[in-house]
């Protein structure tokens, strides 16, 4: 077997948005190495939402995978999301999503990479990638060069140290699946003040519950379920059937798609915040878009900065609204603080609440 140590584009991290990359390079035509820190399968914190605008282009992705296509055949659909705070429920209906955990869909995009001729290594961490002429990256498991790199080690790691604002309050990620049978097909939301849990099928006996909160407000899901009082019934007969996830601390800073060449996309470039749902849908565009702007690059059509300045150009168009659009609703619907009542009252209006859903998901609200 050729050992090689160059590559068209190196691309550190293998979530939605590495793999995404890395297989929309190759399928393009570059030699493209995919390192990843952890190994497969693995549990990620995440409300595994898939949206109905990122389906399709997680399709053409798994359709290299052995069975990939049944993942998103079998997943369970989403059509409404039920938001519950302080007392009263609000419903919205949803373009038709799905539900697909990532201990499948990452390590089924793992495979799709190997497919089409990416050579993927798990178990590497990459230390650190600089730019002289090429770009150099140095890992765990040696010295590699590349023509373009792309990181997508997610919302914390030593590529992108995002800043939090000052006075900011620690924010942590929590995650588990607990046996439910017959869950509702639907996303829930249970606010609080302090955060709020998502809960959502994904299968007929099972659910995920996924809990963005402030570590002074509570540590552990237990310690959330308390936190709002439907959510705590709905949880009183829930048995784990996995041990909990955390990340922390989760950092709402600026988007940031680049920097000294190398392009970020997912959560390394910006962090949404998840009750908007478009994580995964950003992480596999982003890192398409990411691919797609090396390539121009690869092939010696542009220098390193316009190159940068083309992806730029286009995050800061397709992918910013969504951020600045998902900030402005996690204020109006009071994640962090008791709302006041007559937001409550107007939240209840399907129209206003479906406009503001619409609004986290740069859609036009119908």
């Amino acid at each position: 077997m050729e050992v090689r140590n160059h590559y068209d584009l190196v691309v550190a991290g293998a979530g939605p948005a590495g793999s995404a990359a890395a297989i929309t390079a190759a399928r393009m035509g570059a030699s493209v190495l995919l390192l990843e820190q952890g190994r497969f399968p693995r549990q990620k914190v995440c409300g595994e939402f898939v949206s109905s605008e990122s389906l399709e282009l997680l399709r053409q992705f798994l359709v290299h995978a052995p069975n990939g296509l049944k993942i998103v055949e079998n997943a369970p659909r989403i059509e409404r999301a039920r938001m519950f705070l302080q007392g009263t429920s609000v419903e919205i209906p949803v373009l038709a999503s799905a539900s697909i955990p990532r201990f499948v869909m990452d390590e089924a995009l793992w495979r799709a990479a190997e497919a089409v001729g990416v050579e993927c290594r798990d178990g590497v961490t990459v230390e650190d990638i600089h730019s002289n002429g090429e770009f150099a990256v140095s890992t765990s498991d040696g010295d590699f060069t590349a023509t373009a790199a792309i990181a997508t080690t997610g919302r914390w790691s030593k590529l992108r140290q995002p800043i939090a604002k000052r006075n900011a309050k620690k924010l942590i990620g929590v995650k588990a699946h607990f046996r439910e049978l017959n869950p509702t097909l639907s996303t829930d939301l249970y606010f609080f003040s302090g955060g709020y849990c998502g809960v959502q099928p994904i299968d007929d006996e099972t659910v995920n519950a996924c809990a963005l909160v402030r570590a002074d407000v509570a540590t552990d899901l237990q310690s959330v379920f308390g936190l709002n009082g439907a959510l705590a019934k709905r949880a009183r007969g829930w048995v784990a059937v996995m041990d909990p996830v955390s990340t922390s601390p989760l950092i709402f800073a600026e988007p940031e798609p680049e920097r000294d060449g190398v392009l970020f996309a997912g959560d390394a470039a910006g962090f949404i915040d998840p009750f908007a749902g478009d994580g995964i849908s950003l992480a596999l565009r982003t890192g398409s878009a990411a691919a797609q702007a090396t390539m121009h690059l690869i092939a010696g059509r542009v220098p390193l900065g316009e190159m940068v300045r083309t992806y730029r150009r286009r995050y800061e168009k397709q992918f910013l609204p969504a951020f600045r659009a998902a900030k402005q609703a996690r204020w109006v619907i009071g994640c962090w603080r008791p709302l006041p009542q007559f937001a409550v009252q107007l939240l209840r209006f399907p129209k206003i609440a479906k406009a503001v859903f619409a609004r986290t998901r740069g859609l036009e609200a119908a």
